[in-house]
């Protein structure tokens, strides 16, 4: 579908692949690596992240991630994904992009109620614009 490029807090450039929030590519990939449920940034450019995930199996862990629903709510429509294979490079990656992107899903205290950032109606007219 694409790909969105994050700057960690090292200054590290790091190119995820864009797919949809629940598609079936995603769901077929059985690399590891990193993923970002996400939503478009509310100028139209770029990507806010709402929630950072690391795994060494992706298919694994985004079927039972637990925070779809949470993310949706939030305006989030795509999942953002990137192969690491070594379980090092991962981890020093996830912590250099949580460390710059702070995603919302995780910078909150332990069972905060989640507020929508966008109505269903600009969720599904984004949704719609997307493709």
């Amino acid at each position: 579908m694409g790909e969105a490029i994050f700057r960690g807090q090292s200054g590290r450039l790091y190119r995820f692949r864009v797919e949809v929030l629940g598609g079936s590519t995603v769901s077929e990939r059985t690399e590891p690596g990193l993923f970002i449920f996400a939503r478009p940034a509310r100028a139209g450019l770029g990507w806010k992240a709402l929630h950072l995930g690391r795994t060494g199996n992706l298919s694994l862990r985004l079927d039972s991630a637990g925070l779809w629903d949470e993310a949706r709510t939030m305006g989030g429509a795509f999942v953002l994904t990137l192969c690491i294979p070594d379980r090092a490079e991962r981890i020093a990656a996830e912590a250099d992009l949580r460390a710059a992107l702070r995603p919302v899903l995780d910078d909150r205290p332990q069972g905060a109620e989640v507020v929508p950032l966008v109505t269903m109606a600009e969720h599904e007219a984004l949704r719609r614009q997307q493709g």
